[in-house]
């Protein structure tokens, strides 16, 4: 078996039926289609019941895991060397896995590839504006080489667009079942020290933008998840970078307005392996000030720099005197 899709459900009645048919409706027929059912208390149990391919295997779970518990219990089911998942909510355009086989074959040093996507509104109506911002987000032609740069400010990469490796996927523990939200960032920061992925320009993914959903419904969980995700990723390129055994921990400095280090301070450090030896505000009033401490006291392991103007403009005089993107300073959200 060369390709196994995989799909974790919970209560998707309303779209799970769209997202079954565009797999079996696929121009590559040859594959299995695992799908899990995360205790849904709607009726998503008895459609997949009725399912009659015989590609399709279902697991039913008595209770709510989570998605990357369920992706994790599907996937190490799987025969596929190949695994391409298939979010519930979505859909896949009908040559999706016959190009995606076609790019992996004739590129035998991947892991994985991805897609362009079309943004789909659900049955709430969504702005065409959003719908396009994902779109233009995700629809960036960029190399493997700037996907992987950017990989810890943002993500080019939508998650049901992918197919990977099952063996890389394995040898990396999967997904963390830790996080319900950003689970997929997590896995890729372990992949792409690996091989980033090459996106495939061609929309042969559907992406449902749904207002409601773990990843639209709230924003402050959304990011603390992200961030703990990020932290993991960036404490493992230290190890590497520095030799360290993970028994260490390394020391950094946030840089980050006022609010989103006293978020960082209590939401996040507490919670990642890493000593944090100093929260820099670069307001007007301490950027010189911080600028120069920072300089006079080395830069330990790593200077984390979140995402707003004055520490963007921090970040620049600290690459001025020589300091590393990724290495020396990671860019975050």
């Amino acid at each position: 078996m060369l390709v196994s899709v995989v799909t974790a459900v919970y209560n998707g009645e309303e779209y799970l039926q769209e997202c079954i048919e565009s797999i079996l409706n696929q121009t590559y027929t040859e594959f299995e289609y695992i799908i899990v059912n995360d205790g849904s208390t709607d009726r998503t149990k008895e459609m997949l019941d009725a399912v009659q391919d015989t590609r399709v295997r279902v697991m039913h779970l008595e209770r709510n895991y989570g998605a990357a518990f369920c992706l994790n219990q599907g996937i190490n089911q799987a025969e596929g060397k190949w695994i391409a998942v298939q979010d519930a909510d979505d859909m896949s355009a009908p040559t999706r896995l016959e190009e995606q086989i076609d790019y992996l074959t004739s590129h035998p040093q991947a892991i994985g590839v991805s897609s362009f996507v079309k943004g789909i509104a659900g049955k709430k109506p969504v702005s065409e504006k959003l719908l396009y911002a994902h779109e233009f987000h995700f629809n960036k032609v960029l190399s493997k080489e700037e996907v992987y740069t950017s990989r810890f400010l943002t993500c080019y990469v939508c998650h049901g667009s992918v197919m990977f490796s099952k063996e890389v996927f394995c040898r990396l523990g999967g997904y963390n079942p830790l996080f319900k939200i950003v689970y997929d960032r997590d896995l890729w920061f372990r992949m792409f020290e690996i091989a980033p992925f090459e996106k495939i320009p061609k929309v042969l993914y559907y992406y449902r933008i749904l207002p409601d959903s773990l990843s639209h419904g709230n924003p402050a969980e959304v990011n603390k998840e992200l961030l703990l995700a990020t932290t993991a990723g960036i404490r493992d390129v230290i190890y590497r970078n520095k030799g360290y055994l993970h028994n260490e921990s390394p020391n950094v400095i946030v840089v980050a307005s006022r609010n989103k280090c006293e978020f960082f301070k209590e939401n996040i450090a507490p919670h990642v392996d890493m000593n944090v030896q100093r929260y820099i505000n670069p307001s007007r009033k301490m950027k010189e000030w911080g600028f120069k401490g920072l300089l006079n006291e080395g830069i330990n392991d790593g200077v984390l720099v979140m995402n707003d103007y004055q520490s963007n403009r921090f970040m620049k005089k600290l690459i001025h005197k020589g300091l590393k993107m990724n290495k020396h300073i990671f860019r975050i959200e």
